[in-house]
């Protein structure tokens, strides 16, 4: 009875661990990233190449890292038509992560290139400073 029950306890603990672990968001690492570009969306599961802006500047990326990974997922599968905006960001090693950007008005959202299904919300907050880096009029 007693090893049923470690065996229980060790099966709850590695689901445990697998689910935090499963957070697309996941640290990007900054310290690695020598560059991230914005440009005008042009379509899903892919990164456009008109550039509005590349950033260099390690505040700049940071603000921009910290964007995504305090994105929220949102609830369900999401359907979009369109995003205004890509990101993609260039490390050291030349790898390369890929995001889409809607803007609204209270908040927008992310999605990772490589799953497009699954969107996250960006806060107002991080909407503006958004904005700011790339010289978004309202």
């Amino acid at each position: 009875m007693r090893k049923g029950g470690i065996f229980v306890n060790l099966i709850l603990l590695v689901a445990i661990l697998v689910g935090c672990q499963q957070n697309t968001n996941k640290s990007l690492n900054p310290n690695n990233i020598s560059m991230i570009t914005i440009s005008i969306f042009k379509g899903f599961a892919q990164i456009s190449d008109e550039l509005i802006v590349t950033i260099t500047d390690k505040q700049e990326i940071d603000k921009i890292v910290e964007m995504v990974e305090k994105a929220k997922p949102m609830e369900g599968i999401l359907d979009v038509a369109a995003m205004h905006y890509d990101i993609k960001i260039t490390y050291g090693d030349k790898s390369i992560k890929g995001y889409h950007v809607y803007l609204g008005e209270e908040n927008g959202t992310i999605l990772d290139v490589e799953n497009t299904g699954q969107g996250y919300m960006i806060s107002k907050k991080y909407l503006e400073i958004f904005k700011e880096i790339i010289g978004h009029q309202n």
